[in-house]
């Protein structure tokens, strides 16, 4: 296999103000544990306060996020010969 996963990935940073990128990387973490709070109390079907603090805390910090944080995207026609290779090596064992 002569290439990784990882290189299927494009980086695209949001802006170019290396300051606001690293503050919206580092608000990522609480954002993505707030969305998890959420999804576990929607799992749950317990729809009270904090259900509503955890869906509106994530809300509120994935905007930072969204406008200046560093995102990977997939480059769908090289990810499809990656996954080709690896078929084609795992018929071949």
């Amino acid at each position: 296999m002569s290439k990784l996963i990882i290189d299927n990935l494009t980086k695209q940073e949001r802006t170019k103000i290396i300051p606001l990128r690293w503050f919206a990387n580092i608000i990522e973490r609480p954002a993505k544990f707030a969305l998890n709070k959420a999804i576990d109390q929607d799992d749950m079907n317990s729809y009270g306060i904090s259900y509503k603090f955890w869906g509106k805390l994530q809300y509120i910090l994935y905007k930072p996020v969204y406008a200046w944080g560093t995102y990977y995207v997939w480059n769908q026609e090289s990810l499809n010969e990656f996954l080709k290779e690896l078929n084609e090596e795992g018929q071949n064992d």
